[in-house]
């Protein structure tokens, strides 16, 4: 709807669903426009509870994860889809760049269709041919302005798109990561096309997985997560917050690739194969597994580890029982207690309350990131508005039972509990790591046990560990700084923060001329950087040697350690001679460009000191 207003775009409550269909036969008859498909749909909502203001002439930039909703909500801004729910209005023509090559046929010349598009957008005759000229010139396509469109590459068809897009002066502009595919050149020129638009009054809309293009180019940013907003605000801040998130997501998942490239690791009674992070079931019941007789509002559900947020559920929210999410509801009608999404007093929740489901629960289900050690310190969170005549039981599926970690609390709506993993749950990780620990005090081993914080390896597989059996190592541990106590081994670091490699060592005999060695490999298997120790003699027994690096140098990517101990290797040696103990390629470690860094900084940053000189006083 269009609207005349000092504001450019104004939604308020927003959703938007969309039907799946389950069967093929739902969706021939829906196709055929036949009833009967209704029955086996399911609402799939991409977006919900959407309220937004935007003035004229604001630069805001959307970021998220794949999927969350970005693109969703541009489309219902631009016209392309209508709103499930609530209402959308804008003041102003909105020109969006969704998608390269929009609205320009494959079969013309770039020419042709930049002619087609001005004609679209009201300019014709000699103005037309004078913008034409201007685009082509921008675009930088003189060889190629006169082939067919489909002969371009994926750059080349943005730098048209764009700049066709650009010519003319829009009130609303959308831009879509159509610029991710244009070179670190056109980019540039981008940013100063869309600036000088902006200082002409146009609204802005960016979106990009760059956090940096993003604070270069907006004033604001908003945060979209599984069809909602999370945050709106400044650029630096909210890119604050969205980085974090996504450098603590990565963390778990590299810990638990790395656990799992290396570890038969498997969690109890949850058939997950090798799935380095299986599946936990848990579920709200009444207390003898009565049928619910009231309605127990539930808001929002979390995981949490060491007081932190791994993952946050709104119930009732968009998405909220997306399966392909860390965490989500199990809503099935006919076998669960879940009601439908509902509102109360603008707050989003479901109930748990009698809906004649067969198993009379209201499951939900999470994934455990199994490469964290101390589980002791996982948490379920919720949000919830129970009717405390009647208890609600919190079990969580372990060893083939329900088990009850807590019950729900008095205290009205909004009241926040929190329950440990039941202790059943890590049972058999914790009697595979005593195992273990057993052995190694036998004698040589092949996995090693906690200590001080070091990293757990386990269940090593065979080509991973290999030497004489006269020592092991038994623990590994990667960190920022002596700072970080017995904090778990890291994985992700930024180019130029401190690095440091601890190793725990077990010796069953002396070993002379003992060198401690810590490799760093690319993914291609080039050794990036080698460092040895100096010889020592080692009587029978323990300790711990670290590899202080200073400044990380290394450049942005993925590498892998390793870390072992030889007798009597030096630097005159080709390869590792009479290696002792070693673990061979078995810790992840991940390098990120400091923020707001976009340059390519090479794979190696070498400390340089500029120093002026002056010139010489001709005479």
């Amino acid at each position: 709807m269009l609207t005349t207003s000092e504001n450019a775009i104004v939604l308020k409550g927003v959703g938007k669903s969309f039907r799946v269909l389950g069967d093929k036969r739902a969706r021939m008859l829906d196709a055929l426009g036949l009833g009967g498909a209704n029955r086996n749909a399911n609402e799939f909502w991409a977006l919900r509870d959407i309220d937004l203001v935007i003035p004229r002439g604001q630069r805001v930039g959307f970021v998220g994860r794949n999927g969350a909703g970005k693109t969703t909500l541009l489309k219902l801004i631009s016209g392309l889809l209508r709103p499930s729910t609530g209402s959308v209005s804008i003041s102003g023509r909105v020109h969006a760049l969704l998608e390269l090559g929009t609205g320009f046929h494959p079969e013309f010349s770039g020419r042709q269709n930049v002619l087609s598009s001005l004609s679209y957008l009201g300019v014709t005759g000699s103005e037309a041919e004078r913008l034409c000229e201007d685009i082509v010139d921008f675009a930088e396509l003189d060889r190629f302005i006169d082939q067919p469109f489909r002969t371009y590459s994926a750059g080349m068809q943005a730098r048209l798109t764009f700049s066709v897009a650009t010519s003319v002066q829009p009130e609303i502009m959308i831009v879509d990561e159509i610029l991710g595919a244009g070179d670190a050149y056109f980019s540039g020129k981008a940013v100063a096309r869309m600036r000088e638009l902006t200082s002409g009054g146009c609204t802005l809309l960016f979106v990009s997985h760059d956090m940096s293009s993003v604070q270069m180019m907006c004033e604001r940013a908003i945060w979209i997560d599984r069809g909602g907003i999370r945050e709106d605000g400044d650029t630096l801040t909210v890119g604050k917050l969205y980085a974090a998130s996504i450098r603590r997501q990565e963390e778990l998942r590299l810990r638990a690739q790395a656990l799992s490239l290396h570890n038969d690791v498997a969690m109890p009674d949850v058939d997950q194969g090798n799935d380095p992070e299986p599946t936990v079931i848990a579920r709200l019941v009444i207390e003898g597994d009565k049928v619910p007789e009231r309605i127990h509002a539930i808001s929002e559900i979390a995981l949490r580890y060491r007081g932190e947020d791994i993952e946050r559920v709104k119930v009732g929210g968009a998405r909220d029982d997306d399966r392909n999410e860390r965490i989500h509801i199990i809503q099935q009608d006919g076998y669960t207690n879940w009601s439908r999404p509902r509102t109360d007093k603008r707050a989003r929740s479901r109930g748990f309350e009698n809906r004649k489901g067969r198993y009379g629960h209201a499951p939900f289900a999470f994934k455990a990131p199994i490469g964290l050690a101390d589980w002791n310190d996982f948490e379920i969170e919720i949000q919830h508005n129970a009717d405390m005549r009647e208890a609600v039981n919190v079990e969580v599926f372990a060893r083939d039972a329900y088990r009850c970690v807590g019950k729900l609390s008095e205290g009205g709506a909004g009241r926040t509990d929190r329950f440990s993993l039941p202790r059943e749950l890590f049972e058999e990780w914790r009697i595979r790591q005593e195992r273990r620990s057993v052995e190694d005090e036998a004698g040589p081993v092949d996995t090693v046990s906690t200590h001080q914080g070091l990293e757990v390896l386990q269940n090593v597989v065979e080509g991973d560990t290999y030497g004489s059996g006269e020592a092991a190592i038994v623990g590994l541990r990667v960190s920022g700084s002596e700072k970080s106590g017995d904090a778990e081994s890291q994985h992700i670091f930024t180019m130029g923060e401190s690095f440091r490699v601890g190793i725990e060592w077990r010796t069953f005999t002396t070993i002379e001329e003992a060198v401690f060695v810590v490799a760093v490999y690319t993914e291609d298997g080039r050794c990036a950087t080698q460092t040895l120790s100096r010889p020592q003699n080692l009587q029978k027994g323990a300790g711990q040697i670290v590899a202080d690096f200073g400044e990380l140098r290394l450049g942005e990517g993925r590498y892998i350690i390793s870390v072992g101990m030889f007798r009597g290797l030096s630097e005159s040696h080709t390869h590792g001679e009479q290696p002792v103990a070693v673990l061979d390629r078995r810790h992840v470690l991940k390098v990120m460009k400091p923020s707001g860094v976009r340059i390519d900084l090479g794979q190696f940053s070498h400390p340089v000191t500029w120093r002026p000189v002056q010139a010489p006083v001709e005479t």
